[in-house]
């Protein structure tokens, strides 16, 4: 829906305000060994993108308040659980 993809752009808008530093100190994909098969199973990896993405949703929602841009909160809320689901189940997982 055109409400669902306006939550996407926010979402992914606060992947940028993360990432536009040449390195984050949290996140911006620094982490340690990154790009290697082994590190990217380990948990503390999947705990590091769950933490990016959590931050990525929050930035989104004040990038939205800053701009003065309306959010139904029970939408957001609702399509921010489905989506880390995904990502929680992914870092129980024993593989990638």
């Amino acid at each position: 829906t055109p409400e669902k993809q306006y939550l996407y752009l926010l979402h992914e808008c606060g992947h940028f305000l993360i990432n536009s530093n040449e390195h984050h100190e949290r996140f911006g994909k620094g982490y340690p060994l990154h790009g290697s098969a082994a590190y990217e199973r380990t948990f503390e990896h999947k705990v590091a993108c769950l933490e990016e993405e959590i931050e990525a949703w929050h930035r989104g929602k004040k990038l939205a308040k800053r701009l003065k841009l309306p959010v139904r909160q029970e939408a957001f809320d609702s399509l921010k659980a489905e989506c880390l689901k995904t990502y929680l189940k992914w870092s129980l997982s024993k593989g990638a």
